[in-house]
């Protein structure tokens, strides 16, 4: 589960029913799986972004990917 330690943003993938949570100050992420049951899970890509602060987070149901904006 995330902590409330920074400001996060977040993104919701219907289709695969994911709730991304992002913490950028710390750089960090967690997703929300609904299936096969309700898990969280701490995610640790090879690529992410830098930290930041004041950002904006969709995703992109055509490509299968999560955008962020600004910050």
């Amino acid at each position: 589960m995330p902590t409330r330690k920074t400001p996060r943003g977040f993104v919701v993938a219907w289709a695969t029913l994911l709730l991304l949570i992002a913490g950028m100050l710390l750089a960090d992420a967690t997703s929300l799986h609904a299936q096969p049951c309700l898990f969280w899970e701490q995610q640790n890509p090879q690529l992410s972004p830098s930290p930041r602060y004041d950002h904006a987070m969709a995703s992109d149901h055509g490509r299968g990917r999560v955008v962020l904006v600004g910050g």
